[in-house]
């Protein structure tokens, strides 16, 4: 598994006309301040986060409604009977509007993909449902429209529009932590005129929220969204997308997004000190060098943990900088000292402290995924020079090339240069011992076991883990090296050398199951792998796919976006197959691999049976996973994804020779050519095309956009035909997919004694029937789909 950032960029926002803009001087005159001390930076985001909280309907400002409309791309309001109040003005302005009464809520995704996924969700591909309140949030040109068809005067607000605005303000700011989903804050920060636009919608008959909303900051800016409770989420983080894509203009281009979100920074070079006391308490300083890729922007957002605090944060020239981050926030919103032009450069000086490392006994947890130090949102690829200070009891490795480490004292100081710009940034630090690994055809390999902590497990809960039946392995940290080295050199062997002079392996007690995490050379490894090795193999596996994200996804090839997330875990766990296959020495454990992800793929379409939800398509990325498909994204986008990847090499198989036939051409080239580069599932098609030769459209359509998984019915039966030969039939029923979901399926013709025959046959539709050559002598067994080519259930039937 590898952290994809959150941040990426794509197409530009579309400015308003000037009548819009007028709406939002309010809150540009909100944060106008002088440019004074951090404290006023502090007091203005304080004051403008309280009248933002303390949004209300406003008694002067009232309309009887009748049979008004609002259109938004695909979404349409009609508000059939009621009253809408405007929200009450700040200093003059107002953003928002309420309505309590009968409405009706319209909306048909624009694409196969996104109405399938309607359809899991509400049984309809066509929303229409009826709500009894509704509030809008706007940045747009909604107020001018509401005030032109309707008339606001004094009156009384009606009383359920109170609790549905505090319902509201929930889905977007956290009281206690004083936190912004960061859309809304950047717009109302900004105070300027864009295409947000949000809708809270209550529906009339189950009380249920949805939310529809154009995000200008993403480039699928159209989302629909269910209000749904999710753990370790902040309040106004507690809702699920169901659709999301490009508005109409994007759309009628006909370009896909390269990036998931809108930059409106580019992050260029990271400067970071880092300095761990006895306790891993962490103090750290980072210069951060940044350019503005929009004209006049007032604020930039840092991401930063929620546990760690802002000491000082200075501009290049020593002036503090006016910024505010809430108690146990994750983000850092900082003022610029002026409206910035585009393509201005600056820099930014971050102190804070605080803990995001944690030892217990000999143990030392990371979590790879914390912010620990502020990062530009959204972020790109950036340089790194980074520095560490710790005491000498710990061993700390990094991604990057590191320096001779110099001791102070007690302390020691290392220092780690990335002179390629990379997405993600990590290090690990640890009471370990170190096993090194040099080997002439690869980069020196230092592994890191925590091996005190080992014993003391074993020691305290050794007996248990016993009866378990895990038992401790011998000699670990060269069962683990073993493991990353050969996969390193099978991979190397498969795809082409990587631009890596090192590579570290750090053992991580993980807190929940991430199992591991890979960056530019240096992983995370769970403990676990590090206790014993199972026989199944899911442990050389777990070891080689995280090695495989130097190839796919941390390093090399990195997905555009969301929807390109396969080409990281797919890939790393197609590469672990691969490798299991190879350590192996023959098929068996591959194979009864394969079987086991089939089986938990299989098991997953509960729906089938008439119970469950339907699994998403492998290109809906993480959004596979809701909180009623809980572990989906691994099942589709890992195993699925992995299958995808083994059925094109067995179409590339030459069934005569059994050799490739062309697919490690594939997959080298692919990575050759989008290594270090941002890579989509288009471009990973069009390699494939260009080395079959032929049109793969129908393939992709079917498995990596599609959910259907066929059952097979099989059947054949052979006569004898003159010459001494046979003619064998075949007959096959095709389930559960698309009437013209068609595939190239492999049959194993065994005649017994050692002498057998394969043949690919083609299979479309819902009823096949054909003959195949004329056979030199009786079959004993055919098996259809042999070789586990194709992501399947197959039934053998009689004639």
């Amino acid at each position: 598994m590898t952290r994809q950032g959150e941040a990426a960029s794509g197409s530009a926002r579309r400015p308003l006309a000037a009548t819009a803009s007028a709406l939002f001087l309010l809150l540009a005159s909100l944060f106008a301040l002088p440019n004074t001390a951090t404290a006023a930076g502090v007091a203005s985001y304080k004051k403008a986060f309280a009248q933002l909280a303390a949004f209300a309907p406003d008694p002067s400002r009232v309309a009887a409604v009748h049979g008004l409309s609002l259109k938004r791309d695909l979404a349409t309001f009609e508000f059939v009977d009621g009253q809408m109040a405007l929200f009450r003005p700040v200093e003059g302005r107002i953003w928002g509007a309420v309505f309590t009464g009968r409405g009706t809520f319209s909306f048909r995704p624009p694409t196969e993909i996104e109405r399938d996924q309607l359809e899991r969700f509400y049984k309809t591909d066509s929303l229409v449902t009826t709500f009894d309140a509704l509030v809008l949030l706007f940045a747009d040109t909604t107020l001018v429209e509401l005030a032109s068809r309707a008339k606001f005067v004094p009156g009384t607000v009606a009383k359920k529009a109170i609790p549905v605005m505090r319902k509201t303000l929930d889905t977007f700011l956290d009281q206690k932590s004083m936190d912004i989903n960061y859309s809304v804050g950047k717009t109302c920060l900004e105070g300027a005129s864009n295409e947000l636009f949000l809708a809270y919608i209550v529906e009339a008959h189950a009380g249920n929220a949805v939310i529809f909303e154009i995000d200008p900051f993403q480039t699928e800016q159209v989302q629909l969204y269910r209000v749904k409770p999710m753990p370790f989420q902040k309040r106004f983080e507690n809702r699920e997308v169901i659709c999301q894509f490009p508005l109409e203009a994007d759309r009628e281009r006909g370009t896909s997004p390269d990036r998931d979100f809108v930059d409106t920074y580019e992050d260029e070079h990271y400067q970071i000190q880092s300095r761990f006391d006895g306790g891993l308490r962490l103090a750290g300083e980072t210069v951060v060098r940044f350019r503005s890729l929009e004209d006049g922007q007032n604020w930039l957002a840092l991401v930063l943990d929620p546990n760690l605090d802002v000491d000082a944060v200075q501009w290049e020239s020593g002036e503090p900088a006016d910024c505010f981050k809430g108690p146990d926030a994750s983000l850092l919103w900082v003022r610029n000292d002026h409206p910035l032009a585009r393509g201005e450069e600056r820099t930014l000086r971050n102190r804070y402290h605080g803990v995001v490392v944690q030892r217990q006994d000999d143990w030392v947890r990371f979590d790879p995924g914390a912010s620990w130090y502020p990062r530009v949102i959204s972020g790109r690829r950036s340089t790194y020079d980074l520095e560490y200070e710790y005491p000498e009891s710990y061993t700390l490795v990094s991604v990057g090339e590191p320096a001779a480490p110099e001791r102070k004292g007690n302390s020691v100081r290392s220092t780690w240069k990335v002179a390629t710009p990379i997405a993600e940034c990590s290090f690990m630090i640890g009471i370990y011992k170190e096993h090194k690994i040099q080997v002439e055809t690869i980069p020196p390999i230092t592994i890191l076991m925590s091996e005190s902590a080992h014993r003391q497990v074993r020691e305290s809960a050794g007996e248990e883990l016993l009866e378990q039946g895990l038992a401790p392995g011998k000699s670990m940290e060269k069962q683990v090296g073993a493991d990353v080295a050969n996969s390193f050199a099978f991979f190397q062997t498969l795809y082409g050398p990587t631009r890596l002079q090192r590579f570290y392996v750090a053992e991580n007690p993980f807190e929940r199951s991430f199992l591991g995490v890979a960056y530019p050379g240096l992983i995370h490894l769970d403990w676990s792998t590090f206790y014993s090795t199972v026989s199944e193999g899911s442990d050389e596996m777990l070891r080689a796919h995280e090695v495989a994200h130097q190839w796919w996804g941390s390093l090399g090839v990195v997905p555009a976006t969301y929807h390109d997330r396969w080409l990281s875990e797919a890939f790393a766990e197609y590469s672990a197959l691969r490798y299991l296959q190879d350590a192996s020495k023959d098929n068996k454990r591959f194979l009864d691999a394969l079987q086991r992800s089939r089986e938990e793929i299989l098991k997953n379409r509960k729906f089938l049976l008439g119970g469950g939800q339907e699994a998403g398509p492998i290109s809906l990325g993480p959004r596979t996973s809701t909180s009623t498909t809980r572990g989906d994204y691994r099942i589709i986008v890992y195993e699925k994804g992995a299958w995808v990847l083994h059925m094109l090499h067995n179409l590339f198989l030459d069934l005569d020779t059994m050799k490739d036939g062309g697919f490690a051409d594939v997959m080298r080239e692919f990575y050759t050519s989008f290594a270090d580069k941002d890579a989509t599932t288009a471009d990973f098609q069009r390699v494939v095309e260009k080395r079959a030769g032929r049109d793969m459209s129908w393939f992709f359509h079917e498995w990596v956009y599609g959910t259907g998984i066929p059952h097979y019915r099989f059947a054949w039966h052979a006569v004898p035909e003159a010459g001494g030969k046979y003619k064998a039939s075949c007959r096959v029923d095709q389930e559960n997919v698309p009437e013209d979901f068609q595939m190239f399926v492999p049959l194993h013709i065994d005649f017994g004694a050692g002498k057998f025959a394969s043949v690919r046959v083609f299979v479309k539709g819902p009823h096949s029937e054909f003959d195949l050559p004329l056979l030199p002598m009786e079959p004993k067994q055919i098996v259809f789909n042999d070789l586990e080519s194709v992501l399947c259930e197959v039934e053998a039937v009689g004639w």
